[in-house]
């Protein structure tokens, strides 16, 4: 199950991106980089760890963190 907290977090890094994120997201979005989809302000855990990556593909498994 997701922590809500880290969820609520994600959503706001995503209304207060920094410059450099925005850039890089407008090159990411709507699978402009060779049609690989992102999501922004991704949240990522398992049993141990939790985390809010800037960028995340499922397919291929890819995070970009600024």
């Amino acid at each position: 199950m997701r922590d809500p907290e880290l969820t609520k977090r994600a959503r706001e890094m995503r209304t207060e991106m920094t410059e450099p994120e925005t850039r890089l997201w407008l090159q990411l979005r709507a699978k402009r980089f060779d049609n690989v989809k992102f999501r922004r302000q991704k949240v990522i855990q398992d049993d141990h760890h939790r985390y809010i990556v800037d960028f995340a593909a499922n397919d291929p498994k890819l995070v970009i963190e600024l």
